[in-house]
């Protein structure tokens, strides 16, 4: 992989907004930080190698600067470094994963190059600070495509909310189990024109999966308030620790929602497999894998996994789903009639 080009590319998904001029310039100053490196290793030039984790501080800087105006929702213009790093730490803005790269890059090659002047650095270590910037702002990125998806649905709910509540209002039927609640909002969210707009921006296929996460989490959030949405929850399985994208709580019952970008057969089969470990966990009661709508119609598909007993649906683009799969209208129709 290459890290900047991949940096490039997320940050162009992300679409216009007051963050993206900083965005940019982060990745010009990542570009710079390698350029100095190859100039180091060509020349022999062992103060390129300074100069490297120098452009790597100021990539670092223009993240957390970025990453305060989206996910604080404040102009990092009016605070001083140290306060906005002091309240990205204290109000666990960052996820669990961001704060991880953030530490470590702060405490191993920011500080000690910003605070001692007769400081040195040979290629590996200049080498090593790049890839520790480029990660940094490479989950730093999803988190941000995350939160501009939840809140492009969530600010824009007048637009798609009146056609969720005429469905479920010409639907009084008995209470349901809440996986079942959840394929019904999910078929919603993947036939709303409006939402997949929203979620995605102007350039569908080119969104991060993540953008597509924190939109559906906004959707959940914005059409079932009693819900309790979770992105990123931590579950825990004797030795083993997994985060699903979404965990959703009525109170009684939790459901995983697993959320995968591209439309794939071998998204379908991994999902799965993915689902089914969540499955495992004595708190979880039931899973879902939701891929992408891909413009194409959605069907369902509706399993027990064999070794736990727990139910797990499947909604992908028509030709994905594991057989045997319902067309999402039928399905609904089907289950509506038989409730």
């Amino acid at each position: 992989m290459n890290l900047l080009e991949e940096i490039e590319r997320r940050i162009s998904s992300l679409g216009d907004g007051e963050y993206l001029p900083g965005l940019k310039a982060v990745s010009r100053h990542i570009g710079a930080g390698f350029q100095h490196l190859r100039r180091g290793q060509g020349e022999g030039d062992s103060t390129a190698f300074l100069d490297c984790v120098y452009r790597a501080n100021q990539a670092f800087e223009g993240s957390v600067k970025e990453g305060y105006r989206v996910l604080a929702g404040k102009n990092p213009s009016k605070k001083t470094l140290f306060e906005i790093e002091s309240f990205l730490e204290s109000k666990s803005i960052l996820s669990e994963r961001v704060l991880q790269q953030f530490t470590r890059y702060r405490k191993e090659w920011r500080n000690p190059s910003t605070h001692d002047y007769t400081l040195e650095f040979d290629e590996s270590e200049a080498l090593l600070a790049l890839v520790s910037v480029s990660a940094f702002c490479y989950v730093l990125l999803d988190q941000v495509a995350a939160e501009l998806g939840y809140t492009r649905v969530v600010s824009n709910k007048s637009e798609w909310i009146e056609t969720i509540e005429k469905r479920q209002g010409s639907l009084p039927l008995p209470e349901k189990a809440l996986q079942g609640r959840l394929v019904d909002l999910l078929i919603d969210f993947a036939e709303s024109p409006a939402l997949t707009s929203l979620a995605v921006g102007t350039v569908m296929m080119r969104a991060p999966e993540a953008m597509f996460t924190g939109a559906l989490a906004g959707f959940l959030e914005s059409a079932e308030p009693g819900f309790k949405i979770e992105a990123e929850a931590r579950l825990e399985h004797g030795n083993y620790r997994y985060r699903p994208d979404i965990l959703v709580s009525d109170g009684k019952t939790s459901v995983v929602i697993e959320v995968k970008g591209l439309a794939s057969q071998a998204a379908v089969d991994d999902g799965i497999q993915q689902v089914k470990k969540y499955l495992e966990v004595e708190t979880i009661d039931a899973g879902i894998l939701f891929l992408f709508p891909d413009r194409r119609e959605v069907a369902v598909a509706e399993m027990e996994d064999p070794i736990v007993g727990k139910p797990l649906a499947v909604l992908a683009p028509q030709g994905l789903a594991p057989n045997p799969a319902v067309p999402a209208k039928q399905f609904r129709d089907t289950r509506s009639t038989a409730r």
